[in-house]
Parts: C-alpha cells; sequence; structure tokens
C-alpha cells in the first residue's frame, strides 16, 4: 500500500510540475526552483532524475514487500 502512495504522489508531483513549468530541485538556498522557460535543459535533466527516481522507489518498495 505503501508503495501505491508513492507512485500516485510522485506521479502528482510530475504532472504539477510539467503543467506549472517549475520543477523543484531543493528545500532551501537561492536555486530552489527551475522554470522550464529560463533553464529548459536543466529543467528537463531534474524532471528525468524526479521521473527515475519516482517511478523506481516505489517499484523497489513493492519488490520488498512494503
Amino acid at each position: 500500500m505503501v508503495a501505491v502512495i508513492m507512485f500516485v504522489m510522485s506521479v502528482l508531483i510530475f504532472i504539477a510540475e510539467l503543467w506549472l513549468g517549475f520543477a523543484v530541485i531543493g528545500w532551501q538556498g537561492e536555486k530552489l526552483f527551475i522554470a522550464r522557460s529560463e533553464h529548459p535543459f536543466l529543467y528537463w535533466m531534474v524532471m528525468a532524475f524526479h521521473f527515475i527516481v519516482g517511478s523506481g522507489l516505489p517499484l523497489l518498495a513493492y519488490a520488498a514487500g512494503i
């Protein structure tokens, strides 16, 4: 059940980042968000990382039986 919740939350965050055009890359500091219009390569690199982690961690949790 935890794996399903993690997967749903990561998909919702991914959709929100695509829709808004901002990717969250940190909790604090000067680079909290990356705008798609200002830094397109960095934005898509962060989005790819979020997709890999957001789908990989729930799959590992599901495989572990959590």
